[in-house]
Parts: C-alpha cells; sequence; structure tokens
C-alpha cells in the first residue's frame, strides 16, 4: 500500500513539474521535484527487490520483478507511449491556433494516424520475426522518421500548414506504432509466467498510461512554452521532445536485436 502511494506521488511530481514548470518561471523548488521523484521511484524499486530477497510478498510478484526481459519489455512501452501520446494532441491544437483549421478539418488531417496504426498492428500480428526486437525497431524509426517530416512541414509552411502535408508523416507515424506497440505488448506479455499474467498486463497498462500523461505534460508544456513565437515554430521545437524520444527507442531496440542476435548464435 505504502510503495503504491509512492510511486503515485512520484508520477505526480514528474507531471506536476513538467505542467507548472513554465507558469512558475522554473525556481528551484520545482527543478528539484524530477529528481526527488525518480529517487522515489529508486527506493521503491530497491524495496521490492529487499521483499522478493526476504521471501516478503512485495507490490508486485517476484517473477516478475526478477525477470529482466520483461522489465525491459515494459520499459520500452513506457518509453514509447512518453514519445506518442503528445503528437496528435499537439497538432490538435496547433492546426486549430495556427492556420485556424475547423475541428473537423482537424479531425480529417489526422485521421491518416489511427488508420495506419490499425493497418499496422495487422501486419504486426501476422508477422512473427525471429528476432522480437526487429518490429519494435522497425516502428520506432518509422515513427521517428514521420515526427520529423511533421517538423518540417511547419518549418517549410508555416503557419499556412495544410491538411496533405500531413498525410504522409501521419501514415508513418501510425504504422510504425502499430508495428512497434502489438510487437511490444505480445512480445512483453508473452515473457511473464502465465500465473502472473494478470499482473503483468498491469505493469504494462500502467506503464501506458504514465507515458501518455508524461508525453502529454512535457510536449503541451515545450508548446506553451514558445507560444510568442509563430504557432509553427512552437510546433515545431515540442515535436522535437517525440523525435528524441523515438530516437533513442530505435537505438534500444537495436542494440536488443543485436544482443538477442548474439544470444541466438553464441
Amino acid at each position: 500500500m505504502r510503495n503504491g502511494a509512492l510511486v503515485a506521488l512520484a508520477v505526480t511530481g514528474l507531471v506536476y513539474a513538467a505542467v507548472q514548470g513554465r507558469v512558475f518561471g522554473w525556481p528551484i523548488w520545482i527543478v528539484a521535484i524530477p529528481p526527488a521523484s525518480l529517487l522515489v521511484l529508486a527506493y521503491v524499486a530497491r524495496n521490492q527487490l529487499y521483499h522478493v530477497r526476504r521471501d516478503v510478498e512485495p507490490l508486485l510478484p517476484g517473477a516478475l520483478l526478477l525477470s529482466r526481459p520483461f522489465l525491459q519489455g515494459a520499459a520500452m512501452i513506457l518509453l514509447v507511449f512518453c514519445g506518442i501520446a503528445g503528437v496528435p494532441f499537439l497538432l490538435a491544437l496547433a492546426l486549430q491556433a495556427g492556420p485556424q483549421l475547423s475541428p473537423g478539418a482537424v479531425a480529417v488531417a489526422l485521421v491518416a494516424h489511427p488508420v495506419f496504426a490499425a493497418m499496422g498492428a495487422a501486419v504486426a500480428g501476422r508477422i512473427a520475426p525471429a528476432n522480437p526486437w526487429a518490429l519494435p525497431c522497425l516502428g520506432s524509426a518509422l515513427t521517428c522518421g514521420g515526427v520529423v517530416l511533421v517538423i518540417l512541414a511547419f518549418w517549410t509552411f508555416g503557419d499556412g500548414i495544410g491538411v496533405l502535408s500531413l498525410l504522409l508523416p501521419l501514415s508513418l507515424i501510425g504504422f510504425g506504432m502499430g508495428l512497434s506497440n502489438v510487437s511490444l505488448m505480445s512480445n512483453t506479455l508473452a515473457l511473464a509466467p502465465k500465473e502472473f499474467a494478470g499482473a503483468a498486463s498491469g505493469v504494462i497498462q500502467t506503464g501506458q498510461q504514465i507515458g501518455i500523461t508524461l508525453s502529454i505534460a512535457i510536449v503541451g508544456g515545450l508548446y506553451l512554452a514558445r507560444l510568442g513565437s509563430t504557432t509553427a515554430d512552437a510546433a515545431a521545437l515540442a515535436l522535437v521532445f517525440p523525435a528524441i524520444v523515438f530516437a533513442v527507442a530505435t537505438a534500444l531496440c537495436l542494440l536488443g536485436a543485436y544482443g538477442q542476435r548474439h544470444e541466438v548464435t553464441g
């Protein structure tokens, strides 16, 4: 109970700092919140491992806490959602503020994302590559490329950006997310013992929700911090964050794929 409360407090601190830091001008007490929150999470993790070694029932089953492959997969899911959730949120704001599109036009502009995400998910569900990191790597790379193209579109067209200029980038983002999301979910759940499938699913869902919350808070905060310039410039700057996240995700997936290949050949 106490550890669950500490996790909730730490995540709340991270979100609060991301949202309110700009409002208060980043005083030292807000700057101190993120590292303090990370220390709390580290304490909880250490405490849980201590319980496992002492044969005391921890917050999560010991089989999950001691499974490095499962924890790596769960961390990747958190990272991916920390990158993606803020993108459609930001575009919904920027397209109405800059080119002043109607809500209906914005919906049309963004529809490529879910449509191609469904296509990517369907493809991932039919393919089972020998290396489990192959599809997450490809998906993260496509998503990163799509976000970079959105940034270039804002820089090129400015506040006159239109629906057609976003069609290809959002298609890449959606397809990439469909590939990586489905493959990461299925691979990570497959690593959990069947008797702990419910707890494993809870860990993954919690990671998703934390990632979504942080993504919207960080991307939204970066966007609002630059609204003194043009809307397009503010949007482009805010989208650098998810671009970096997916570049890191791609690199980590490449490392995972290399490690998996080395284990198989070794």
